[in-house]
Parts: C-alpha cells; structure tokens; sequence
C-alpha cells in the first residue's frame, strides 16, 4: 500500500489488499490486511478501491477510517466491482459525507444495476490533476473508446 500526501491533498493505492470479508472462506483474521493499513493510513482525499472493488475489500472500518472524498475502482471485468462493496462504499450508514465514483470500463454495469451504477461518473481513462501546492484537485474522465482520448468528463475544481 501507498499514501501520498501534497500539500492537504493526499491519495491512496492498496493494490490487491483484503479486507477479509469472506469470513466463511477465509476463517483467520490474518487475511483482513486493510484494517492495520487503515491505522497507519488514516484520512486521504482520493483513494483507488482496492483489489478491483472485488468481494474480500474495502470493509467497514477502512473506509471510514480513510473517508475519501473521490474512490477510483480500476475494474477489469463484468465482476469488479461487486454490488456488495459498491454498497458498502456507498452506504452513508457505513461513512457519512460527499464522495464520487470513478470507474475504468463499463463492463459491470449490468451485474451492479443501475441503481448502484447511478453513482458513478461516465466511466473512462481516469486522470487526477492536483494543483500546485496540494491545496486543491480536479478529476477528469478521458473517452477510452476514440483514440484521441479527448475529456469525457471534468469534476470541479475542490479547494481542500
């Protein structure tokens, strides 16, 4: 796992870590590694989901301990992420605040539904620019369908 920090903005990558929530299959809490990254983390401004959004991540205690206000869910297949993670980041029960979605490839879009895919912004090559100083940021949404790559979509500009 990384954290990056510039200025207030601050950003996290996990990898393929897991938030053991299989408990059924993975009966040892050795296998949730998210939680002891969650401690020494702590709050960041845009976190990428980790291990696609898949089943075993992304649990509880991570995601309010990290309370992003943008989550990137670089998916790869019909199966990242899965409706039960994207409910569970999207639950204001589990953290309250404002975040926004960001995802890869429109592939999962079915399996989701569209109440869960509602949340994301179009889906694309995802860039995020932060400005000189760390004090603010803009994502942007690039076409992974034209060649050009032209700007899908822009967020505003967050002051932090």
């Amino acid at each position: 796992a990384i954290r990056l920090r510039y200025g207030k903005f601050s950003y996290y990558n996990g990898g393929d870590l897991s938030g053991g929530n299989w408990p059924s299959i993975f009966k040892c809490m050795e296998r949730d590694f998210e939680t002891p990254v969650a401690k020494v983390c702590g709050k960041v401004t845009v976190m990428k989901a980790n291990h696609h959004g898949y089943y075993d991540t992304c649990n509880a205690f991570f995601m309010q301990t990290l309370s992003p206000q943008v989550i990137i869910i670089d998916a790869r297949s019909q199966n990242h992420p899965v409706p039960s993670t994207m409910a569970r980041i999207s639950d204001p029960q589990v953290w309250r605040g404002e975040r926004d979605y960001y995802i890869t490839v429109d592939q999962a879009r079915k399996k989701l539904g569209e109440e869960l895919w509602s949340k994301f912004k179009p889906w694309g090559h995802i860039v995020v620019r932060v400005y000189p100083g760390g004090n603010s940021y803009q994502v942007f949404v690039l076409d992974a369908d034209s060649t050009d790559y032209h700007i899908k979509y822009k967020s505003e500009v967050v002051n932090l």
